[in-house]
């Protein structure tokens, strides 16, 4: 950071400047080089320690641009190299969601680990222990008002279904009753559009009737009230 300019009161004439610039090309050049970790000679060690400076340092830039291109570099990172990094990948990303502090200051960082965790799932078993508190984290991710985090978590959820088959009716039923709540927020409502969205690519088009989806939505537009909510 370049210091503020002050005046000889005090008083700021320049403001201090961010050159975050340079923090960006570091994130757009990890993500072109992603392809040849490989070529070091240990993989495995290569990409987690890349995911640990991501998750420690890059993803909680100050600079909404930087924190934009980490992000993209460490999903590309993951989806490259996380089938053969997936048991170190983990704990780097549960170890951060255990004890981060529960601060709006780490809720950039936190989005953006639910994410590469989704995105790390893809490579587990369906039958793996882990999936499951995977999907927890995504769905709670769904509330933040966030179109990009909303979307990203929308594209993890297909592929993790079948490993919550058994689950699916109950969490649906949650998603719509946030989707035509009264007291709930727009970006929590669009948040669980994405998800039922989400949740139906992955069991499939007769899901719709199978857990009385249109059932629902039907009757909710037929409900003056909740017409009222939506105008």
């Amino acid at each position: 950071m370049t210091p503020p300019v002050l005046d000889s009161f005090g008083r700021v004439i320049q403001k201090q400047i961010d050159h975050w610039e340079p923090r960006s090309g570091v994130a757009l050049a990890l993500a072109k080089i992603a392809p040849h970790y490989g070529q070091s000679g240990n993989l495995v060690k290569t990409v987690t320690r890349v995911s640990t400076f991501f998750v420690q340092q890059g993803l909680g830039d100050r600079s909404e641009h930087v924190r934009k291109n980490m992000l993209d570099a460490a999903v590309v990172t993951v989806n490259l190299h996380g089938k053969v990094s997936a048991e170190a990948l983990l704990p780097v990303f549960e170890e951060f969601m255990e004890n981060a502090p529960k601060s709006e200051v780490y809720d950039n960082v936190r989005q953006s680990v639910v994410i590469l965790m989704g995105s790390l799932a893809k490579h587990l078993d369906s039958t793996d222990p882990k999936v499951r508190p995977i999907m927890r984290q995504l769905i709670i991710a769904l509330k933040t008002p966030s179109q990009q985090v909303q979307e990203a978590v929308a594209n993890c959820l297909p592929p993790l279904v079948p490993a919550i088959k058994e689950e699916a009716p109950e969490i649906v039923s949650k998603l719509i009753a946030t989707l035509l709540g009264d007291h709930v927020s727009y970006g929590e409502r669009k948040g669980a559009a994405y998800g039922v969205a989400g949740i139906v690519k992955g069991l499939g088009i007769l899901s719709l009737k199978q857990l009385d989806i249109m059932g629902k939505l039907t009757e909710a537009i037929t409900d003056k009230k909740v017409c009222l909510l939506y105008t």
